[in-house]
């Protein structure tokens, strides 16, 4: 059972080393930040601007102005403008561009009449580089608001016979319902002059002429047999002493609205047919619009998603490298023989040298964390008390972890070394914070998730930019909470059997 008299002289003692030996708050502080700024500024993935030379021999084409212009307004790029490849590759072989753009001749009028092939050459020993570069280009060309317009003037220029078609049939659609039309009413107002004996011809030879496919308009036969119908009247009525003048009028205006409807339905058919082809000619060339959102990372600054995972390796390399020497300082100086001779345990030792050095990483950490959120601007999107909770836990488990080398080694270059070796390193390379663990060897993989700061940088991007998943939160914070444990008992069992045997022979070697 620990003393609480022990560990309290042994925690004041450690403090006033801390005090004394400058170094120890200058890793603490100021190593940290200087990490968040060097990760910041130094480890970007974006790349801007790209140096692109656009080749084309007529640069006064319109088309070849409006790529230029969607170049040259885009702060992703620094533009040249060179007359042949020949130029191009030269500038491309002295590394003063990383790509062209080489447009074929005559764009403007070979756009309208067959498809254009657009060569990008990129400069491939840099392939991250070239990679950007492509996706680069090929956005602004294939989203550019000039490019999108010729594709709406094509349009227009395929379906455009379609109207011309529309036009002259409804002009010889006109002129034939003319002619139709003083035909027929000719041929009733003489049927209505014969009598009454002649009645039902004529009304048997209206109807057939109004309803006979010469109109062209069989789909208006109730209209017709209703126009009909009057012009039968009208004859009656004639053969029966009526007026001339009143036959006349009525069938006048019997035929007007027989003309009036049926150039109306003829009107409609011939727009919809119309319609219909235009519709499916401007189908057939109408430009598909892709629209692109970048979800927890609006502005596409590859500092968000770095900053997440490269805070938990600058402050593992803090508490790790601060954590490492201080036992194995003890055992290269001696004082652990007059510590023992205090009758102090090595449980004691444990937690005196825990709290103080966990407490200055706690301290550190914050201030790197807040430094990172302040000056790049990082978004915080999760939950502040699963991420606290998350960063304490993790951290508890580093301390752990560079105590037990501390203790194996009894050496402070070697536990320096090592602690370098086994948590820094794997806090890079092996925990997603920069390389997606999908890509690597699936057996280098479940190394990775054997060690705690794959889970420590998981949460951290979930807290930092996407948010919610609070299941995976607190699964990953349960797993660093077996890692602290573990890491805790292995320290307690080997500074025990250490500070034992420390009056007996010389430092032993992990």
């Amino acid at each position: 059972m620990a003393s609480q008299t022990h560990v309290l002289s042994l925690l004041r003692k450690e403090v006033q080393q801390i005090l004394a030996d400058k170094s120890v708050l200058v890793v603490a502080f100021i190593l940290p930040i200087l990490l968040v700024l060097l990760y910041g500024t130094g480890l970007r993935l974006d790349v801007k601007p790209v140096s692109v030379a656009l080749v084309s021999p007529h640069m006064e084409d319109v088309v070849s102005k409006e790529i230029a212009f969607a170049f040259s307004g885009s702060p992703y790029f620094n533009l040249y403008q060179v007359n042949n490849a020949l130029d191009a590759q030269e500038l491309l072989r002295t590394h003063e561009i990383d790509a062209y753009v080489l447009l074929p001749n005559n764009l403007a009028q070979s756009i309208y009449h067959r498809e254009i092939q657009v060569m990008i050459v990129l400069n491939g020993s840099n392939s991250s580089l070239a990679t950007q570069a492509r996706s680069f280009i090929e956005s602004v060309l294939s989203s550019s608001v000039s490019l999108e317009g010729l594709n709406r003037q094509v349009s227009y220029l395929n379906f455009a016979p379609a109207i011309n078609v529309m036009a002259a049939q409804e002009s010889s659609a006109v002129l034939s319902l003319d002619d139709n039309s003083t035909t027929s009413a000719r041929s009733t107002i003489s049927n209505a002059s014969s009598g009454a004996s002649s009645g039902a011809n004529a009304n048997t030879s209206t109807m057939q002429a109004l309803a006979s496919p010469t109109m062209g308009f069989s789909s208006e036969q109730n209209t017709s047999t209703a126009s009909a119908t009057n012009i039968t009247a009208a004859a009656i009525s004639a053969s029966t002493g009526a007026a001339y003048s009143t036959n006349k009028a009525t069938v006048g205006s019997s035929m007007g609205s027989t003309a009036s409807a049926e150039f109306s339905a003829l009107s409609a058919s011939h727009s919809a047919t119309a319609s219909s082809s235009i519709s499916s000619s401007a189908a057939a060339y109408k430009p598909i619009s892709i629209t692109t959102r970048n979800w927890f990372n609006e502005a596409n600054e590859s500092t968000w998603y770095l900053m997440a995972g490269q805070l938990i390796s600058a402050i593992t390399l803090m508490s790790a490298f601060m954590s490492s020497i201080v036992i194995a300082r003890e055992f290269e100086r001696g004082t652990l023989i007059g510590l023992k001779a205090t009758n102090v345990t090595a449980g004691e030792i444990l937690i005196s040298k825990f709290l103080a050095y966990y407490g200055l990483s706690l301290l550190g950490s914050s201030c790197a964390i807040l430094f990172a959120l302040i000056f790049y601007e990082l978004p915080f999107r999760g939950s502040a008390l699963l991420f606290i909770l998350t960063i304490m836990v993790y951290l508890y488990a580093i301390v752990m972890l560079a105590l037990c080398l501390s203790v194996g080694t009894q050496n402070q270059f070697l536990s320096t070394q090592y602690a370098i070796i086994v948590s820094f390193l794997p806090s890079i390379l092996l925990s997603g914070a920069v390389f997606d663990l999908r890509s690597i060897p699936a057996a280098i993989s479940y190394i990775a998730y054997m060690l705690p700061p794959t889970y420590a940088v998981n949460s951290a991007k979930i807290c930092l930019l996407s948010g919610g998943s609070t299941d995976i939160l607190l699964r990953n914070l349960l797993i660093l909470a077996g890692f602290a444990l573990l890491l805790h008992v292995l320290c307690y069992r080997l500074l025990q059997r250490h500070f034992k045997r420390a009056s007996l022979k010389p430092p032993l070697s992990l």
